[in-house]
């Protein structure tokens, strides 16, 4: 409910869905010096219940 969003911005929406969607932060390593081939590394943060906003 409201009381466990918490703080948000101004002009903030309920785009609502956030409950099946996942965020994550990660790295990438070039395998090569052009750049053009790219190996994803695991998450370092995976956040669960995100949205656009957050």
């Amino acid at each position: 409910g409201a009381a466990e969003l918490g703080p948000v911005p101004p002009g903030h929406e309920d785009v609502g869905g956030a409950r099946f969607q996942v965020g994550c932060i990660g790295l990438a390593v070039a395998k090569d010096l052009s750049g053009e081939e790219w190996e994803i590394l695991p998450p370092l943060v995976t956040a669960v219940g995100v949205n656009d906003q957050t």
